[in-house]
């Protein structure tokens, strides 16, 4: 295939919170310590990369991996969702899938007034598809519903698969053999016409340090020693994923 360069701009893990939720306090204080995240100030950052993103000539795509809010709240998806329409309107292309940090099962969260925990009400998994299907899924040539995996032609050539991995498959992350299927089955009509493949997943398919194998297995996308494999096969050759909050690119 000979065809013109393409630019993305890919996040992963932005981890919305809403101020709304509490930001100070003795109770916010003892979970912000370990959230290993910039909860209050998560608004305030993430404007600003949405900002240098609006003034980027380079490229109009962007490409968003899951765990876009801190735990599902519907706030936190609200106001989120406010910015990427924002960034839609000054021209951006914006696609995105969720991930575990989207929803809750419960159907609430933590926040924090004080010294006291509350209940936040929260998203849970089967509206999440409708919330965000302005961010991918409304364009889609080919929708695997259980999985809220999508495809789209992002431009002549070039095809995206937006594979959601948080379908628990005993207590693992990954891909049901349904939605791998769907998966293969769209790749080998994506090379038949000639488009070169980008995928995006939530989890990582490749360590992202020497040791991660080692301590955090459980993190990985759920079968990844031979889905690594079996989407390499299907001439995907290349996929961002996020989770992990390591900065890292592996061949």
């Amino acid at each position: 295939m000979n065809l013109p360069p393409l630019t993305l701009t890919v996040l992963t893990d932005t981890h919305y919170y809403s101020k709304q939720n509490g930001t100070c306090g003795k109770a916010y204080d003892f979970a912000n310590l370990k959230s290993q995240k910039l909860l209050a100030e998560s608004p305030e950052v993430l404007e600003e990369a949405f900002n240098q993103i609006k003034k980027d000539n380079e490229s109009n795509i962007v490409l968003i991996s899951g765990d876009v809010t801190n735990n599902g709240e519907l706030n936190s998806h609200a106001e989120f969702i406010d910015m990427l329409r924002d960034l839609k309107n000054c021209g951006k292309k914006v696609y995105v899938i969720t991930a575990t940090h989207d929803f809750r099962d419960s159907g609430y969260t933590n926040g924090y007034n004080g010294d006291e925990v509350y209940d936040v009400p929260t998203a849970s998994r089967d509206i999440l598809f409708d919330m965000y299907r302005e961010f991918g899924p409304d364009e889609a040539i080919s929708v695997h519903l259980p999985s809220m995996s999508y495809i789209v032609q992002l431009t002549d050539g070039y095809r995206l698969f937006a594979l959601n991995d948080d379908t628990n498959l005993n207590g693992k992350s990954g891909f049901s053999d349904d939605c791998f299927n769907w998966i293969s089955e769209n790749a080998i009509k994506a090379r038949e016409e000639n488009q070169f493949i980008i995928a995006m997943t939530h989890h990582p398919l490749i360590a992202p340090s020497p040791i991660y194998e080692l301590i955090g297995k459980g993190d990985m996308l759920g079968d990844y020693e031979y889905r690594l494999g079996q989407l390499a096969d299907l001439g995907i050759q290349f996929i961002f994923t996020g989770h992990t909050h390591i900065h890292n690119i592996s061949a």
